[in-house]
């Protein structure tokens, strides 16, 4: 082997040695943080993802009642709400939103009130079970109430 006389002496070639060995483990260091980081941010995902579809559910099942509890009576709803009319009178309310199924008693009473109060503006009446029909008052009783608040 030739040997160069031009080279610069070995303590040189140390540092810089050195200094390459810091850059390396600079990097080393520098790619574990990386690791870490990556690994918080996809636990971090992994979380997000899990209450995304957790929402979706919960926003699915909000529409599904919300489809099921509309402001507006579907045809189906009120036949329904006519033939429970027939089977356990206007009094039986509980028995009424049972047989509807899709409403509560308070949407049933505030159904029945309206529409009984649509067939007085008609001139209607309801029939009754046994065939005899019958005008309904206004607030889905058969009577007025006295001062008390008890049907009369």
């Amino acid at each position: 082997m030739d040997v160069i006389e031009d080279q610069e002496p070995y303590e040189g070639r140390f540092d810089v040695r050195i200094s390459s060995h810091q850059a390396v483990m600079n990097i080393i260091q520098e790619n574990q943080r990386f690791k870490e980081e990556n690994q918080r941010l996809k636990a971090q995902n992994a979380d997000l993802i899990a209450r995304l579809k957790e929402k979706e559910k919960i926003d699915e099942i909000i529409k599904e009642d919300s489809e099921m509890h509309t402001r507006y009576w579907q045809r189906d709803e009120h036949t329904r709400f006519l033939a429970a009319l027939q089977m356990y009178g206007e009094k039986d309310i509980k028995a009424i939103a049972q047989h509807v199924g899709s409403r509560s008693t308070t949407q049933v009473r505030t159904h029945a009130q309206k529409y009984f109060m649509k067939l007085g503006k008609l001139g209607k009446s309801l029939p009754s079970r046994s065939g005899l029909s019958h005008q309904p008052s206004p607030t889905g009783g058969d009577g007025p109430k006295d001062p008390a608040g008890k049907e009369g």
